[in-house]
């Protein structure tokens, strides 16, 4: 307090406006910490976008066979020979071109962090996926493009159907997996932001506080003593010489109280040489009191 007491009138508002300013700068950059966890393009929209774009990426393909499955029978019917080159053509590309199984496979690879999501995609339903295509492949398509409908409809009845089913039950896994996850996180982040607007609250209410005391100490560091001057100087207006001003500080107003009491002094000592004018003693050389401390 005796620290602050000495500092200049000029200061000790500088320190008001300070202590404001911090406030205003702590709520700022708690206020945008918060945002920049929950906004657009923060870590948790990403990861919820992430979620919902491996659902669009499975339902539908490419990552869900079902495109691959309803062309193998398609095929598997197709008596046109230049038909069933475009379709082996499309089921070629739906597994190795652009924007394809393996590429968007290997996305994921990448993209997913450990967890149920990742190894039953990456894992569960790839196997049974690679079974599809390497059957299709190596037997299959030989089957077609030598026009052995029957023996093409029997890799597809007991080779591509079974493997398809095994990847069609994990991708549904992945499904619950991945809407559970998001329900979950969304669930996080409409919590986060409520406890987030409360502690924001908090520390409004915390940062007013915090400054309304400094104010009011300031106010009174600065308003008692001027009171004090007023006061005396009313006193001394109307005769009262016996006034003392206590104020001991450094600032402006510790100064002009130390010329108020010099000036008491100089006042008394003037009264004083009147009284003995006054009396008729002029015996004793008058000199005006000055501030004795």
């Amino acid at each position: 307090m005796s620290l602050v007491n000495n500092l200049s009138i000029r200061s000790k508002l500088l320190l008001l406006s300070g202590v404001f300013a911090l406030a205003l700068v702590c709520y700022g950059l708690l206020s945008q910490l918060n945002l920049a966890q929950v906004k657009v393009t923060g870590p948790y929209y990403s990861q919820i976008i992430r979620g919902k774009d491996l659902v669009a990426d499975i339902l539908p393909p490419p990552e869900y066979l079902i495109e691959p499955y309803l062309l193998t029978h398609q095929l598997a019917l197709e008596k046109d020979p230049a038909a069933a080159s475009v379709l082996i053509e499309r089921l070629k590309q739906l597994r190795t071109g652009t924007g394809g199984y393996e590429e968007r496979h290997n996305y994921w690879a990448k993209e997913l962090t450990d967890g149920p999501v990742k190894e039953t995609l990456l894992e569960k339903s790839y196997r049974p996926a690679v079974e599809f295509f390497d059957a299709m492949n190596a037997q299959f398509i030989p089957k077609v493009l030598g026009g052995d409908q029957i023996a093409a409809q029997q890799v597809l009845l007991q080779q591509l159907a079974p493997a398809y089913e095994r990847h069609r039950a994990a991708i549904d896994e992945v499904v619950k997996l991945v809407n559970a996850e998001n329900a979950s996180l969304e669930a996080t982040t409409s919590a986060t932001i409520d406890r987030r607007a409360w502690m924001l609250t908090l520390l409004a209410l915390v940062l007013l506080s915090v400054g309304s005391a400094v104010a009011w100490m300031i106010s009174r560091l600065i308003g008692r003593p001027l009171t004090q001057i007023v006061v005396a100087m009313e006193a001394i207006s109307k005769g009262d010489l016996e006034q003392e001003i206590t104020i001991r500080s450094r600032d402006e107003i510790g100064r002009l109280a130390d010329g108020f009491r010099g000036l008491i002094g100089y006042i008394r000592g003037i009264a004083l040489a009147a009284d003995k004018l006054a009396s008729g003693d002029l015996t004793t050389e008058v000199v005006p009191q000055g501030d004795k401390d």
